[in-house]
């Protein structure tokens, strides 16, 4: 018996172990087109309900910019000006008369030539501001809606192109390549794309998005085998003019002035008020007329602190009550689209498993044809 179990020990050994199951991974199943259309909807009422109510929290702290400011300022006027009088008293001397005959001395240069140049230069340097940063945000809003305009033609033209059933899986690339150039889009006309775009021009990849990928997919093998090769040519014009229209926003977008800037102009409105400071430095003065110092003062402030909230809404082309950021909407939902388009797409592909029938290819060419009409 020993030898038995010796000579059975090989073969136990040499025995091949048990192969391993393979493990495929399969494609999610997409869900159904009344699915799709539900969470499309349930989407598009959350978006606008975050939209509203980000305007609305805005809206509170722009008011609440606009007033608190100037009652801050009419408040704390008599505190501000002791402390102005005892700074220029403690170097300057001590006068005897209140200041009065500094004042003086004083008023025709601050009032013929401090105050002009300061007027002047800070006025024509917020028209100029205010005027190019609106002009950035319409022509930003036009390309946008070009860019959403002819996204839906894009859309239709590719499906057209790949419009037959053998073509499933390449109108389900197509479409989400479109789909991903609109995500784009979309993350580019956010609250605080300008720093991420202005990282991406300096490494060099601005130029890079999915509509480069979607016109080598059209003049490669796939843009051969289309079903109409008309379609592929309008196609290829669109993707040609949505990158022009990319161009011309991202150049608005990254049209933004730089930091030095805006520390002028705060310097310049800072001056002002110290001009103002320092002429009313009058004991008389302020004595006799008080009520009317603070509330040109608090006028002073109010007017300083509504141009910083003007000059601050109107420098992210996406925030504020200026925002573009609603013409990004049809974007989003063209973007809903697309995707039900893909899911549909890989629905059919997976349906008919590669075995497409030639009736449905000669039905797909006689309805989009010349004969369609009597058809």
């Amino acid at each position: 018996a020993t030898p038995r179990r010796a000579a059975a020990a090989p073969e136990a050994v040499a025995a091949p172990p048990p192969q391993k199951r393979r493990k495929t991974r399969r494609r999610k199943r997409p869900r159904s087109a009344a699915a799709s259309k539900a969470i499309r909807s349930v989407r598009a009422r959350e978006r606008a309900r975050t939209l509203e109510e980000d305007f609305q929290f805005l809206e509170k702290l722009q008011i609440a910019i606009l007033v608190t400011p100037p009652i801050i300022a009419g408040l704390v006027w008599p505190m501000v000006a002791d402390s102005v009088r005892t700074f220029l008293n403690n170097n300057a001397g001590q006068a005897v008369d209140g200041n009065a005959f500094a004042v003086q001395l004083l008023r025709p240069t601050v009032n013929g030539i401090v105050l002009p140049t300061l007027s002047v230069a800070l006025g024509t340097l917020l028209a100029t501001t205010i005027n190019v940063l609106r002009n950035r945000q319409v022509e930003i809003r036009a390309c946008l809606n070009k860019e959403s305009c002819e996204l839906r033609l894009l859309r239709a033209a590719l499906l057209g192109a790949f419009g037959t059933a053998q073509h499933a899986e390449r109108r389900a690339e197509a479409l989400d390549l479109c789909r991903g150039y609109c995500a784009r889009v979309v993350a580019e006309s956010s609250v605080g794309a300008f720093e991420e775009v202005r990282k991406e021009e300096r490494a060099g990849g601005v130029g890079v998005n999915e509509l480069e990928n979607l016109g080598r997919m059209l003049h490669g093998v796939d843009g051969a085998y289309a079903a109409r090769q008309q379609s592929v040519g309008a196609c290829l014009n669109l993707v040609a003019s949505l990158n022009q229209h990319r161009s011309d926003r991202l150049a608005a977008l990254l049209g933004a002035f730089p930091p030095i800037h805006w520390f002028f102009l705060c310097q310049l409105g800072f001056s002002i008020i110290a001009a103002f400071l320092i002429e009313s430095n009058q004991e008389v003065l302020q004595f006799l007329n008080s009520l009317q110092l603070r509330v040109l003062f608090a006028l002073l402030i109010a007017v300083c602190s509504g141009t910083a909230t003007l000059c601050f809404d109107l420098s992210d082309p996406f925030r504020g009550r200026f925002s573009v950021v609603t013409a990004t909407q049809q974007i989003t939902r063209l973007e809903d689209l697309l995707v039900d388009d893909v899911e549909a797409a890989e629905r059919l592909a997976d349906d008919d498993d590669g075995d497409f029938s030639l009736g449905e290819a000669i039905k797909f060419h006689l309805l989009t044809s010349a004969y369609a009409a009597p058809v």
